[in-house]
C-alpha cells in the first residue's frame, strides 16, 4: 500500500503507464516480497549485533528491544525498497 500510494503521489506518470499495462500489481508483489525479505535479513544482522535481553527474566525489556530494532529496520526498508526507485 505505502509502494502503490508513493507512486501514485510522486511517480503519476511511471504509476499510470504500469497500471495501464498491467504490470503494477505484478510491481507491487516483487516490492513487498523484497521488503519482507530485507527486513528478515536486517532482524538477523541486528540480533545478531543488539542481543535481545532473555524474555524468559525480562519480558518488557525484551519487548522493547524486539520492538526498537523492529522500528530501525522497518526505517531501512522504507527508505531503501518502498521510497526508491
Amino acid at each position: 500500500m505505502l509502494r502503490r500510494t508513493f507512486l501514485k503521489e510522486h511517480k503519476k506518470g511511471w504509476y499510470q503507464s504500469m497500471l495501464l499495462t498491467g504490470k503494477l500489481e505484478r510491481h507491487l508483489q516483487e516490492v513487498e516480497k523484497q521488503a519482507n525479505e530485507r527486513l528478515d535479513t536486517l532482524m538477523e544482522g541486528f540480533l545478531k549485533k543488539h542481543p535481545a535481553p532473555d524474555k524468559e527474566t525480562d519480558q518488557f525489556a525484551w519487548a522493547a528491544h524486539m520492538n526498537g530494532l523492529q522500528a530501525m529496520a522497518e526505517e531501512n526498508v522504507l527508505q531503501e525498497i518502498i521510497y526508491n526507485i
